[in-house]
């Protein structure tokens, strides 16, 4: 039985075998054609790899060429930057020297303008200075001719203002009447007033009254007067018994010649420590002043109830 099967089973194998090696060509003839269409497809990738490999080589090239046209255009920019920055300092060290120069040619003016100035100022103030000392000279020349004319006639500006019938006391001791005088000085001159010099006495009724007439103890012995000042003087006339007992009854009497004269009275005015020569005088007692009614005077009784010598 066995050698009936084994033709067909090397039939079978054989078949086998037949169909095993036309499944492994045909395999083969596959792989062959999956490899032929790789291999195509491979070359026509690789082709077009190709082509994009010389694209991008050319790509590189343009590149690099641009790269290297950049590169010099940068350093063209930087030798540009490097010029320009040199030429920038230059000009801010060209423009710091001129501006230093400017400064000082701005201080040289400067001072040159406060000189000008200063000379503007300075001819003025000699124009300012000429011009004063014409106008004082020419008040100086004034004032001499004032201070002469003024010199020679002392009495004339200087004069009583006002004369004050103080008291009379008759009754009491001392015996005395009392009488002051206002004085202005209207010359230039400080007018001296030396009451220890003053002479004469006051008459009653045109006859001289006995003692000479003195200055109240309240006066200083020497007085100098300003100009356009005034002065107070206080005199004081001491009375004889008998003549305070006339005086009293003249005025009991209403007597109309009971009047005291003061054209007897020598009071010296002078003027010193000047250089101009002023001629010494006596004070003017003028007429509406010469004459007091002794019914002017109070009678024993002060003004302010304390004995004024």
């Amino acid at each position: 039985m066995l050698s009936a099967w084994l033709p067909i089973t090397l039939l079978l194998l054989s078949a086998a075998i037949t169909i095993t090696a036309l499944l492994i060509v045909s395999a083969q003839r596959l792989r062959t054609q999956r490899l032929a269409k790789l291999q195509q497809a491979d070359a026509s990738k690789f082709d077009g790899l190709l082509d994009e490999k010389q694209k991008l080589g050319e790509e590189l090239s343009r590149r690099d060429s641009e790269n290297k046209a950049l590169q010099r255009q940068v350093s063209e920019a930087q030798e540009t930057i490097k010029l320009l920055e040199d030429g920038k300092r230059d000009l801010t060290n060209e423009n710091n020297m001129l501006e230093e120069q400017l400064k000082e040619t701005e201080k040289t003016l400067n001072e040159e303008k406060k000189k000008a100035n200063y000379e503007a100022s300075q001819r003025e103030e000699f124009i300012k200075l000429y011009y004063e000392s014409e106008r004082k000279l020419g008040d100086l020349r004034w004032l001499e001719g004032r201070m002469k004319q003024q010199a020679e006639k002392l009495n004339t500006w200087v004069g009583i203002k006002k004369a004050n019938r103080v008291k009379l006391q008759l009754t009491k001791t001392p015996r005395m009447v009392v009488l002051a005088f206002w004085v202005k000085n209207n010359s230039i001159f400080t007018v001296t007033f030396n009451l220890k010099f003053i002479t004469g006495c006051l008459r009653f009724k045109g006859n001289s009254l006995h003692d000479p007439i003195r200055p109240s103890q309240r006066s200083i012995p020497i007085e100098d007067l300003e100009p356009g000042e005034l002065l107070e003087i206080i005199l004081v006339q001491p009375l004889l018994r008998t003549e305070a007992e006339m005086i009293l009854e003249a005025r009991q009497n209403g007597d109309p010649n009971a009047i005291f004269s003061l054209d007897d009275l020598n009071i010296p005015i002078s003027v010193r420590n000047i250089p101009q020569q002023v001629t010494a005088a006596k004070l003017k007692i003028h007429s509406e002043i010469e004459f007091m009614e002794a019914s002017d005077f109070p009678c024993d009784i002060n003004v302010d109830g304390a004995d004024i010598s």
